[in-house]
């Protein structure tokens, strides 16, 4: 039996008995053979010295489906050795596409990849940074004014008159609530500042529905809300709180991977970068 294991460690073990260096065919590129002047072997990947790599190795990170379309479109995919794959992970909200993935019978590297980092939209943070957190009236009727256009209902000249009623009774003493036949709820107030003791108040409706892109570039999607307000020492502060926020997080992913698979056939699960290449090691 020989005593070398593989074919490589017999070629490698003639060449170092020899001085001069040596050219080993690798399949795609060649590598010279070498020792140093203590004998000691060392290896020369001559891809370096060429006009161009033997393969493309990138791992390339895009924010928005655009971006991602227009690289896939880029690698003319139809004429690589194996088709491309598309993983999709919820959990860190990304997808992947593998260039030159493995197959039990066409092994690869998986180095050559694009990945869609999605990112939060402005309007998202701005919302669920608010919500469930109560504010006073100034502060609050300035958001809504801010953010009049993220609201699909009520009706935003409604929502501005509501929040320009919240500046304008910023100075009077709130007193109770009720709600109302029609499901909103009532903050009466007393105004002080009038020598009658004036009385008023303020119709404020239960919940509110929102339209919102979760993610940069992608579509809007409908996010019910609750609104709430409190009649507290300091005067009336109120709260936006929306309904499950992550649900429609996992719903705008959901929406992005199915836009994809007019590219490919969208995988759920991970990938990792251990290794040689990436290696698919878990699913959803």
């Amino acid at each position: 039996m020989s005593e070398y294991r593989t074919e490589a460690e017999a070629v490698t073990a003639t060449v170092l008995a020899g001085t001069d260096p040596t050219y080993l065919e690798t399949g795609v590129r060649e590598v010279l053979l070498h020792r140093d002047a203590t004998g000691q072997p060392y290896l020369i990947d001559t891809e370096t010295f060429q006009s161009a790599p033997a393969r493309t190795r990138r791992d390339v990170v895009v924010e928005d489906v655009a971006s991602f379309k227009c690289y896939w479109a880029r690698q003319e995919t139809d004429e690589l050795p194996m088709a491309p794959e598309i993983w999709a992970n919820r959990t860190t909200r990304t997808i992947t596409a593998i260039f030159n993935p493995s197959t039990s019978h066409a092994p690869a590297w998986g180095d050559h990849t694009c990945t869609l980092r999605l990112q939060l939209s402005p309007e998202w943070m701005a919302w669920t940074e608010m919500s469930g957190q109560f504010y006073p009236q100034v502060r609050f009727s300035e958001f809504l004014e801010d953010h009049l256009a993220d609201v699909q209902a009520p009706a935003a000249a409604d929502m501005l008159e509501l929040a320009q009623e919240f500046q304008a009774t910023n100075k009077v003493t709130f007193e109770s609530s009720h709600r109302n036949s029609d499901g909103t709820r009532r903050a009466v107030y007393k105004d002080d500042l009038k020598a009658s003791g004036g009385k008023g108040a303020i119709d404020i409706p239960e919940r509110i529905t929102l339209a919102l892109r979760p993610f940069v570039g992608s579509p809007r999607f409908e996010v019910g809300a609750w609104f709430r307000f409190r009649i507290t020492s300091d005067g009336l502060v109120l709260a936006i709180k929306l309904d499950q926020p992550d649900a429609v997080l996992d719903a705008a992913f959901d929406e992005i991977g199915l836009q994809l698979t007019e590219l490919a056939p969208v995988l759920h699960g991970r990938v990792a970068t251990e290794g040689h290449g990436l290696q698919v090691f878990t699913t959803d």
